[in-house]
Parts: structure tokens; sequence; C-alpha cells
């Protein structure tokens, strides 16, 4: 008898034949309280297998078939322990069987043998088309879900088959869905090798764009939270991690990034919008360098960054300039000493600003592939050092081939966020096997989308990786909000690396720490004037030697002199030496920064310079360094030392 119709004669005959095997155990057992007792406990084990081996099939048909057997089972129990052929038993037997054999033949009927044609909408898209394919014959399909962009369908193959060859039949199902190959992705499901989520996008030119909200992490530490660059298709959000973490359960190390898409993808809009967001942190500070285009990528956000190399020339140094600083701030963290007491830092972490003013570095660089080519041995050094350093390196390219960038410094690059690309040997130097294997596809958007991207970041699932993704498009007047908002939070290079890495970049940020060695200035008045005012009065025809006229009106009031220069070296230890030598005639012995906060803006230096400052007088036997059980540095002055350095 074939197999579909055995399908619908089955529970007819399960009705029938139980009547009479519940007549033979009525007679056998019917009067025997233990015996019933222990058939009521088979009986609800029976129902409880029926329900557990059920797990294979379909929820629908699993659910009829529980339903079907724990009837069955109830009614043959009460015919047991009264008597089969009771009236309101056989009546019971009767209806019930027949309520529920036609159940059945329903339910298979809707389930099997359907024609595409006579499918619903909301069942169209899912089991019956992927049935279709040899990959995914036999395949069990789990619940649809739905977001305004994407339709997905988790899938358990039979086995033997493999994720890889269901992803391998991605073709055939965007053929047999109607839709394009780049709307089609087979994603993987992390541990289980026979089960796979295949996701249907919607078409570029329907996809929603990304809401841009304003601030999301004000005044946080960039260790506390991701870089937020849109969301994708899923759902999900893109989080892009600047820094590492030494979190002892989910450890994260610091990861360098390359920024690829052709001209017009969005891949600079992208970077700015981040470096927006790190503004918003109070402890890293961007770089850039743009060997070609800086007003026209930059210009508006110039204000935020902290140092920007506007030529190719500069843009080369800059990246020169990077050897030096790691060894420079390779020394400097192995002496720092840390809040708990102990000495030296492997990697940056936030107290190193909080305590020392040592922030963590954001530094992209634009058109890398012919920077990089250019000074290939001193870029493969770098990378391979900066992150314990806390400097996070992102190179902006077109693409990143062979023949421009080597293999060992490719590897260094272990993020990647993909914009769209013109030709798919692009996409292979940007994203993983694995991800391009799922689906993913930068060329379908070419510059067409600008925004678009797949982003391989970590502490992101890479089940995400392959899914579209869309960063949001800033508008003007939103960045201009931004820079307002976040200048309160802005942190500033520490001295030395400042100085490290503008060395020989002939444009210097105005907004930065100055870069210039403590010298004292030349002490004229014209000098100290053209040092306030930016003014020289040697020029445009203005005569130095003759006198000022006289102030017109009844009286000139002079307000408080400002301090607009820079203290030289040595008045700006005395500057801080006579507020100690303040708080050391007070009731308390105790220095802490709190009590020194207005020190960094009357001497023109960053917070690092006043940390560095105490560390050095602790060194010198001023200061006594306390460690008490906080996070703050506090220092006991000892009197007699602080006399004689005061006195020197």
């Amino acid at each position: 008898m074939p197999e579909r119709i055995v399908s619908y004669v089955l529970p007819w005959a399960i009705v029938v034949a139980v009547w009479p095997l519940t007549l033979v155990l009525h007679l056998a057992i019917g009067d025997s309280p233990l015996w019933v007792g222990l058939l009521a406990v088979g009986f609800t084990y029976l129902a409880h297998q029926t329900w557990k081996i059920w797990t294979v099939r379909r929820q629908e048909t699993r659910n009829m078939a529980t339903v079907f057997v724990v009837a069955v089972l109830t009614w043959a129990l009460f015919a047991v322990a009264i008597r089969p052929w009771q009236a309101d038993i056989v009546k019971a037997w009767a209806i019930g069987g027949l309520v529920m054999s036609v159940a059945w033949c329903i339910r298979h009927a809707a389930l099997s043998g359907i024609r595409d044609t006579d499918k619903s909408p909301e069942t169209s898209g899912n089991d019956g088309l992927l049935s279709k394919i040899r990959a995914f014959k036999d395949a069990k399909v789990g619940k649809v879900t739905e977001t305004a962009d994407e339709l997905r369908v988790p899938v358990h193959l039979d086995a033997p088959t493999t994720a890889k060859e269901a992803q391998d039949a991605r073709e055939q199902i965007a053929a047999v869905a109607g839709v394009g190959a780049d709307q089609v992705k087979v994603l993987k499901v992390k541990g289980d090798e026979s089960k796979v989520n295949v996701a249907f996008t919607r078409d570029t030119s329907d996809a929603k764009p990304v809401i841009w909200k304003g601030p999301r992490h004000l005044g946080k530490s960039i260790a506390d939270a991701p870089i937020w660059l849109g969301g994708r298709t899923d759902g999900s959000d893109i989080n892009w991690w600047i820094v590492g973490s030494e979190d002892d359960e989910n450890p994260r190390p610091l990861a360098h990034t390359k920024c690829t898409g052709m001209t017009g993808a969005g891949k600079t809009e992208t970077i700015c919008t981040a470096i927006l967001q790190m503004r918003e942190r109070t402890d890293v500070v961007p770089v850039v360098g743009d060997p070609a285009k800086f007003q026209q990528s930059f210009g508006d956000i110039e204000e935020v960054l902290g140092l920007a190399a506007k030529t190719r020339e500069d843009t080369e140094q800059l990246v020169r300039n990077l050897i030096p600083l790691i060894e420079y701030r390779a020394g400097l963290f192995g002496t720092l000493t840390r809040a708990d007491g102990g000495k030296g830092y492997k990697q940056w972490v936030p107290e190193m600003y909080t305590l020392h003013g040592i922030p963590a570095i954001f530094l992209d660089i634009e058109e890398a592939a012919d920077v990089l080519m250019v000074v290939d041995e001193e870029a493969d050094e770098a990378l391979r050092k900066l992150r314990s350093i806390g400097v996070h390196f992102c190179a902006s390219m077109q693409t990143m081939p062979h023949d421009n960038i080597p293999r060992k410094t490719r590897g260094q690059f272990a993020q990647s966020l993909a914009h769209g690309q013109k030709e798919f040997q692009d996409a292979k130097y940007s994203l993983e096997a694995e991800t391009l294997e799922a689906g993913a596809d930068p060329t379908k958007w070419a510059n067409n989308a600008p925004g678009s991207l797949y982003a391989e970041v970590t502490g992101t699932d890479k089940a995400h990786w392959p899914v579209d993704g869309r960063a949001p498009r800033v508008k003007a007047a939103d960045r201009e909000e931004m820079i307002r908002v976040t200048r309160p939070y802005w942190a500033e290079l520490d001295e030395g690396s400042y100085r490290i890495l503008s060395r020989g970049i002939a444009d210097e940020h105005d907004g930065a720490a100055p870069a210039a060695v403590d010298q004292p200035l030349e002490g004229t008045v014209d000098d100290d004037f053209a040092e306030v005012s930016g003014l020289d009065l040697t020029s445009d025809g203005i005569d130095t030697s003759e006198p000022l006229a006289a102030p017109s009106g009844p009286e000139v009031t002079f307000a408080a002199p400002l301090n607009t220069s820079r203290m030289t070296d040595e008045d700006a230890r005395a500057e801080l030496l006579n507020r100690i030598g303040i708080l050391a005639a007070g009731p308390r012995t105790e220095v802490t920064f709190e009590a020194l906060e207005d020190i960094p803006e009357l001497v023109g230096r960053p917070r690092g310079w006043v940390y560095g400052e105490l560390e050095q007088l602790a060194d010198d036997g001023v200061l006594r360094r306390l460690n008490p059980p906080t996070e703050k540095a506090v220092y006991e002055i000892t009197g007699s030392l602080y006399a004689e350095a005061a006195a020197g």
C-alpha cells in the first residue's frame, strides 16, 4: 500500500483495533485496582515517549500525534476500568475516534503533497521552497522570523548533509526563490554543522536607512563600550571595539582594522562617524593621516582631531614616527605605578589616563595602500607592537591586494569594515573566506549604496559577520551638535606622545598639546605681545618706535592678566611646589590630584604632566606615595624634605 494512503488509514485502524484490545484487558485485569493502576502508569509513559520521540517531526505533527495518543489511551483506561460495552464508553469511542481520525487526515493533507500554487504567502518562501534543493532534502524547518530588512529560516539539515554543502547551494536557493544570489545568506550555527540559518534580505534599494541618534556613551571610557557603526539586517548592532580587554571571562585583544571600499562607497564617512563617537569618551585621541584630500574628507571635523597629517610627505612621516613612539610608550608603561601599588602596565587600560594622563590613540591612515607600500618596513614593525601601547591602527583604502601590501603586513589586520567593491577579487582581500562562503558580497553595492558594509569585528559572534550592515548618515547639523556636546570630554595626547608623533609634520593641529620642547620666550615686549596676540609688530607697516596714543575716555580699567602663554618647565614646577607648600601649611598633609585640578590650565600643561611631576617628587623623596584601597593616587608631604626642595 502506498505510503501516502497508509498515513490516512492508520488513525482509523488504531481506533478500530483499540476496542477489542480493551475488551480483552477488561476481562483479564478489569477487577484488579493494582493492575489498572499499573496500566495507567504504562499509558502515561507511552504519552511521554510520544512527545519526546516526535521532536524530529514538524511541531504541528508532534502536537497532533501526542494529542491523538493521549486521547486514545485515556479512553482505553476508562474502558478497561469500567466496561468497554457500556453505552457512554461506546459513544465516547465512536465520537472521539471519528474526531481524532478526521483531524489527523486534515493535518496530513495540509502538510504533504502541497503544490507551490496552493501555498499561503506566509509559507511560500520557506520549507516548501527549500525542499526543491538537493542539499535541503528531508531537512526540518523551524519557525520563520521576519524583520524590516530580513526573512530568516532556521533549518536542521538531514544527515550527512553539512552546513558547507548548504552554503554551496546558495545560488540554487536564489533561483527557486526568484531573487538575486546577493540577497541570500546561508549562515552556519556555531557549534553545530547540521544546522544553518537561511536569510533572505531585501533589495538594496528597499533597505531602510539607519537613523543617527546622537551621543550614546557620553563621558565614558573607550574601554566601557564599543563604537556604534550602525545596524545589520538581522537586527544586530555593528559594534567596533577600539581597545582590548583583560577581562578573565571574556578577554579581547586590541585588533587593528582594515577599512576597504571603492571611491564613493562611504568608508570615510564611516570613519568620521566613529571619530565623532570617540570624542564622547574621556580617554582616547583620534589621529588622522590623509595624503591626498584631507580637507574634503575631514575638514568639517578637523577640530576634534588630536593631530592631523595633511600631505603625502607628512602622512608617511607620521607612520615613520610610530617606531620611536613605541619605544617611548613601551618604556613609559613599564615604569608607571598602578592603582594597586604595583609597577608597570602590560597594555593600555583606562586608569593610565585617569592616573597618568596617557590616553589610547586611534590612528587612521587614508589611502593606506600607497602609504604602507612606501614605508613597508616601518609599518610592519609598528603594527606588530602598537597594540601593546594602546594604539589602534586603521588602514583605509580601496582594496588590499597582494602586490601593494605584503602578506606579513596584511595579517596584522584582524578586523575588517568592507564597503562596496568593484570586483569580487577585491572582496577576497577584504573578508574572511568563511564570510564569503556564507553569501557576503560587497560587489552588489559598488558605490551605489554608500555606508553599506560587512563588519568582521572582534567581540561579535562570527555568525553576524556575513550579514548586510549599514552605517548611519550623519548630517552636517548633527556633526556640529556632536562637536558642541562632546567638547568638554575631549582627551589630549600626553606631551611625550604628541612630541614624537608630530615630529617632522609641517602642519600641526592647533588644538593639540604643544609640540615644542620647553624653551623660554625671548622676553622682549614685542615678542611677548606677538606670542599672546599672534601679530607681528614688525610687519604690515607698523612702526614699533612710534609711541602709542593715550586711550580715550575718562578712565581705563585694566582686567587681570590672562594666562595665554605656556609656562617654562622651571616656572611650572615652581607653581606646583608653591601649591604643595600651601597645602603643607594647612591641617592636612595629603596631596591628591583633586587638590591640584586647576594647575594644568594655570601652567599650560596636560593633566598627565601633573601626574608625572607628582611621581617624580615621590621618587625624589619630597612626597611619599600612599596606597589606600581606592583608585585615586594619594601622596603624603614629608615636611623637611619639602622644605629643602622648595629652598632649592
